[in-house]
């Protein structure tokens, strides 16, 4: 469902599974961005692609494949994202 990420030239994407668990944090706990841990990444990384997978549709079927039901993901600055 998530392709690995190589850009050609400039910095490397983080691994998806360690931004997948900083994003599902947030879901979690219902703590603000900035608050996530490092050992996640860097929060605007998870934020980033948390709202480009959204963006995408890819958010909906990342739930669906976690668990089967819908359920919120994290609160966003400009409006709430969550499905």
């Amino acid at each position: 469902m998530l392709l690995p990420h190589k850009p050609p030239t400039g910095r490397p994407y983080h691994e998806h599974r360690t931004v997948l668990g900083g994003i599902l944090w947030v879901a979690r706990t219902g703590s603000s961005w900035r608050e996530m841990p490092e050992d996640y990444g860097n929060w605007e990384t998870a934020y980033r692609r948390y709202r480009l997978w959204v963006e995408q549709g890819l958010w909906e079927r990342i739930l669906e494949a976690l668990g089967g039901e819908r359920c919120p993901g994290p609160a966003t600055k400009g409006g709430d994202l969550s499905l």
